[in-house]
């Protein structure tokens, strides 16, 4: 009897620890459950916006030019090229931080794997009295796949008495999407406002690479942009591609997508060639031609019927010349995107 007492008292503390153990971990899959429902509702988090396929027509078209006329890539080439990316599947997960039940913050990163084809379309180009005409003359395809991660701040706003109340998003890093091995990379982006004839004053700006500054987006630091007003968009491009020298200018495209969903998206290329940038009377020095350190003014609209302060997104896109030229050429992209407000 005495060695049943004594085998009982060993093992009850193990099983009570056994059980608090599996409580514990229930309580906390159960939470990841509530707080990954955060992340799936939060239109800012998806990635619903870089694909092409929705917008094909008006990309491979691509009746949008500013005062110089330069659409798209059509004038860098001997042949003219239209593009764009056709997603098939973006799949992924969210790896929590290590944290406890008693916490009222905890972070995570958003993993996604994303497998699709770029398609190019090559083609002539003529002015006729009718406008820019692009006839296609061949169309390749090649695969690709890209990787994107960004990182996430949950805050329990109240509840505290229950660790399962009062969760919200407040904080997320921009998202940086990258292909396996790529030889482009963007450094720093930034927005800036104008505020005179050649005269901006800087609004945001990000580097992946800077670790002095707080990364996470929120809605204190957001960016808000006033609906009509223009804005000077900036890119610092990295391009290690041995084989760009054999491409026109710098070795790589750099392209603007902005705003809501599918329906309400813009792709435009941002430019490098030491020019004047033109749009609707307003006009930027892109100072020194080929030096990775690409530009664009676009007009902020809000898309028809949107309520003040809902939230677009903006993506700055680079893509090497390889890539877009060479059929044989691997596949290497950079995309940087953001979430912004536009306001009345």
């Amino acid at each position: 009897m005495q060695k049943i007492i004594s085998l009982l008292s060993i093992l009850l503390p193990l099983l009570l620890v056994n059980c608090d153990n599996t409580q514990s971990s229930e309580a906390n899959h159960n939470l990841e459950e509530l707080l990954t429902d955060l992340v799936v509702s939060d239109g800012d988090l998806s990635l619903d916006a870089l694909s092409d396929e929705e917008v094909a027509n008006e990309l491979f078209i691509d009746g949008d030019a500013d005062e110089l006329g330069r659409y798209e890539l059509v004038e860098n080439y001997e042949f003219p090229i239209k593009w764009g990316r056709f997603i098939q599947s973006i799949e992924g997960n969210i790896v929590f931080d290590p944290y406890d039940l008693e916490t009222d913050t905890i972070y995570a990163s958003i993993e996604r794997v994303i497998i699709g084809n770029l398609v190019v379309v090559s083609g002539d180009t003529s002015t006729t009295d009718s406008g820019f005409v692009f006839t296609p003359i061949d169309t390749t395809s090649k695969p690709f796949e890209m990787f994107s991660t960004r990182r996430v701040r949950f805050v329990r706003m109240f509840g505290n008495e229950d660790p399962f109340h009062g969760w919200r998003i407040r904080g997320k890093t921009p998202v940086v999407i990258n292909s396996v091995a790529s030889t482009v990379g963007i450094s720093s982006i930034s927005l800036n406002r104008q505020t005179a004839v050649f005269e901006f004053e800087p609004i945001f700006s990000y580097s992946p690479s800077d670790s002095t500054v707080d990364p996470f987006l929120t809605i204190q630091n957001i960016p808000r942009l006033f609906n009509h007003e223009f804005i000077k968009a900036l890119a610092l491009i990295d391009n290690t591609n041995p084989n760009m020298g054999e491409y026109p200018g710098s070795g790589e495209g750099v392209f603007l997508h902005y705003g809501r969903f599918h329906h309400f998206k813009g792709r435009h290329p941002m430019f490098d060639d030491g020019g004047i940038i033109s749009y609707n009377g307003h006009y930027s020095f892109d100072e020194t031609e080929n030096d990775n350190e690409f530009t664009r003014i676009f007009k902020v609209r809000r898309s028809q019927n949107s309520q003040n302060g809902i939230a677009y997104k903006m993506y700055f896109d680079t893509i090497d010349y390889e890539t877009l030229l060479n059929p044989e050429g691997e596949y290497h992209s950079t995309i940087i995107g953001i979430p912004y407000i536009i306001q009345n």
